[in-house]
């Protein structure tokens, strides 16, 4: 585990009665397998409301009762695959999570929040091995008017039936997801992200495809050298996208459409450098195109103007695709 142990388990911690945590500084829990409610639907577990009264567990995290986390964190440090299930009401809400683990992943068979109540990091990531598993399940991360972050390079394993939520204020940070497999493990079916607030919104780390909708209410996602896809059936959805609603796409990293038919698809894009400005660009394909097509958009002049051309705009928008003789 990590530092600041006061009671740990040997074995599991099974409550079927009540435990409450009256520590303060450093009184974490630790035990192996956690079952809440083990065999009594009215067990109560509470953490303790003062700093490091927190819970670690080497193994499966189950809530079948009542579980108060009170603004602490429980950590993953198990070395195996760690799952949290249960029969409690979804979603869950652990506050606050600490994933350290040499191997495995933490695997969600339930919806999760984590709120991150009192600001500060809501998901740690202590190293880039560390990977938390949406197994088909949404995940929120943040509560709305509330600053917190996502630290650390691990990563989120997704698929076309897993969801995340993004909430709060501000910058969240970087967040990566799983490239083992291109198109299966950095999938998701929905991404709203709702960070108000200047600077709002998240950078992406790693490659991601949207397969349903990717809904920008509020903030921004900012590519920076990694691409985001959205599917042939999929969507984005903004209203009334500006510089603080946008896809910034001013780096090295695409947004890019799939088409499979003709038609048209808006690439709500912007740039950052400087003052912040939203300028989108339109492609309508024509015929049966197969493929995708990726737009950055560049805040500078086009290299291709002529040396002594006093009238150009300082914008243009590169364009990539992988569909065999575009009719665009």
């Amino acid at each position: 585990g990590v530092t600041g142990i006061s009671v740990e388990v040997l074995g599991d911690i099974l409550n079927n009665g009540t435990i409450t945590s009256n520590g303060t500084t450093n009184t974490r829990l630790k035990g192996n397998n956690f079952v809440n409610g083990y065999s009594n639907a009215t067990a109560t577990t509470t953490l303790s409301g003062n700093f490091g009264g927190d819970l670690e567990v080497a193994g499966n995290f189950t809530d079948n009762a009542n579980f108060s986390v009170s603004q602490r964190a429980v950590f993953f440090t198990g070395t195996t695959t760690q799952v949290v299930d249960g029969t409690a009401v979804a979603p869950f809400n652990i506050d606050y999570i600490v994933v350290a683990k040499s191997s495995g992943s933490v695997l969600l068979n339930k919806d999760l929040l984590v709120g991150a109540p009192l600001t500060g990091n809501a998901i740690t990531f202590v190293s880039s091995a560390d990977i938390i598993d949406l197994n088909g399940h949404i995940l929120t991360i943040g509560t709305s008017g509330i600053n917190n972050s996502i630290v650390g390079s691990g990563s989120f394993k997704g698929s076309s039936t897993s969801s995340m939520i993004i909430n709060g204020t501000g910058d969240i940070g970087t967040i990566n997801f799983d490239q083992t497999t291109q198109g299966v493990t950095n999938v998701l079916n929905n991404l709203t992200v709702n960070r108000t607030s200047t600077g709002g919104g998240f950078s992406l780390g790693s490659d991601v495809t949207i397969s349903n909708t990717a809904t920008l209410t509020a903030g921004t996602i900012n590519l920076g050298s990694a691409n985001m896809t959205i599917g042939a059936s999929a969507s984005i959805a903004v209203s009334s996208p500006d510089a603080t609603k946008m896809i910034i796409a001013s780096g090295t990293g695409e947004l890019r459409k799939t088409f499979t038919a003709a038609g048209s698809f808006t690439y709500p894009v912007g740039d950052n450098v400087g003052t912040a400005e939203y300028s989108p660009a339109t492609l309508t394909f024509s015929g049966s195109p197969s493929g995708y097509a990726g737009v950055r958009v560049q805040n500078a002049k086009h290299p291709n103007i002529n040396v002594g051309i006093s009238d150009y705009i300082t914008r243009y928008w590169p364009v990539s695709s992988t569909i065999s003789g575009p009719n665009c």
